[in-house]
């Protein structure tokens, strides 16, 4: 009987003091929300005891003094002691609602009063991401400086590098990176700070990227790369940085290549950069199969087909609907001298396009008798007849060309 008579003294303190509390909180409270700060200086003076329930307390006093814009009840209120890490119903600290409420005053003494600065609100932003999303440069470095936790990710996968990144806040990103930020980390999309920047069209943040050691061939959900949108937009000094620290030339984006896109999109300078630090030469693209070289022939880049030619592209790739090699569509358009060079590097005469014509029926139906009469001399198969059995002599009879004809047959006499 005793015991349990004890108990019940003891429950029945425990609930007394609870309420007590309940009752005095309640009372900070109400002359929180008054906005009285002499009504509560001298409540802590009467019990000084209360000051360390408002340390301890999981009450919103100075949410609800922030949010009042009561900013020297704020101020007196974390001065005193009261607890700064608190979250409101939407994960908020009093750092996070300074922040979004541009007190900065408020922020720096939170800061450097010890709040925690690595809570994370309902949608995992930390205090270092908001400052950077209201371009508090100032607050963001001060916290970088505090220690706070660099690579923490938010709902959607960003770090502060990221958010730094796209708003071209060079100086952050210098300072994340000095203090050990991940350069890989990815958005939801797989974007790392490196494509963003890029994508903003922020080169001095790319640049410091790449130069620090960022990863050059991630690739986004989408398969981006950085020197994809690099290309894509024309950055002649970016591509060429990739290309010097080792970025992949030859990863494809769908189905294309680095090449292919500077080709494509007339980055001729580009193009020439690619060729000349080993993108590969001879990939095929879509269903006609095109390759560099095919495709610098049917955009007149002549400069760019002697160099993929001394570059060592293969010559004799069948390409398009027609099976046209590099030769053909060189005879086709009449660039003479870069028939002579294909010829000359070694380029198959024999090979036969869709409806069998080879190089040899075409410079006839062309009348490019010089190039007619290197063919014959570097031993092109003068019996190859076209899908209508036309050979090169039934050509050059029908047209009359008595020396090529005569040329023709010492050939085959020859053999």
């Amino acid at each position: 009987m005793f015991k349990s008579s004890k108990s019940y003294l003891i429950t029945f303190a425990a609930l007394f003091s609870f309420s007590t509390a309940l009752s005095q909180s309640g009372e900070i409270k109400k002359l929180v929300k008054k906005n009285d700060i002499k009504a509560l200086e001298n409540l802590f003076k009467k019990n000084p005891k209360e000051i360390e329930k408002l340390k301890k307390t999981n009450e919103e006093f100075l949410i609800i003094a922030l949010n009042k814009n009561f900013k020297d009840l704020a101020k007196y209120l974390i001065n005193n002691g009261a607890n700064p890490n608190v979250q409101n119903l939407y994960g908020e600290t009093a750092l996070y609602i300074a922040l979004e409420e541009d007190y900065l005053d408020i922020a720096e003494l939170l800061i450097n009063k010890g709040a925690n600065l690595n809570v994370q609100n309902s949608y995992d932003e930390t205090a270092l991401q908001i400052a950077l999303k209201y371009n508090y440069q100032d607050i963001a470095k001060l916290l970088i400086e505090k220690g706070v936790n660099l690579n923490a990710q938010n709902s959607v996968g960003e770090t502060a590098l990221h958010i730094a990144s796209d708003n071209n806040f060079l100086d952050v990103v210098k300072l994340l990176i000095n203090k050990g930020a991940n350069f890989d980390l990815t958005t939801e999309d797989g974007g790392t700070a490196l494509h963003i920047a890029l994508k903003r069209g922020y080169l001095d943040v790319a640049k410091l990227l790449i130069n620090k050691g960022a990863n050059l061939n991630q690739t986004t959900k989408d398969g981006e790369t950085a020197l994809y949108i690099a290309l894509e937009k024309g950055y002649l000094d970016i591509v060429e940085l990739l290309i010097n620290k080792g970025a992949n030339l030859n990863l494809r984006y769908g189905k294309k290549t680095a090449l292919y896109i500077a080709l494509k999109g007339n980055y001729r300078d580009i193009a020439k950069l690619l060729i000349k630090n080993g993108a590969n030469l001879n990939l095929q693209y879509g269903k006609d199969k095109k390759t560099a070289l095919y495709i610098a022939l049917e955009k007149d880049y002549l400069d760019i087909v002697e160099l993929l030619i001394n570059k060592g592209a293969n010559l004799n790739l069948q390409c398009g609907k027609g099976k046209r090699t590099a030769l053909y569509i060189a005879l086709e358009k009449g660039y003479l001298d870069i028939v002579k060079l294909l010829i000359t590097k070694g380029a198959n005469l024999d090979l036969q396009d869709i409806v069998g014509k080879t190089a040899l029926h075409l410079a006839l139906e062309k009348d490019y008798l010089d190039i007619v009469k290197l063919l014959i001399t570097k031993g092109a198969n003068l019996d190859l007849q076209d899908i209508v059995g036309k050979t090169a002599l039934h050509i050059a009879s029908k047209k009359g060309y008595l020396d090529i004809v005569k040329l023709l047959k010492e050939a085959q006499l020859k053999k």
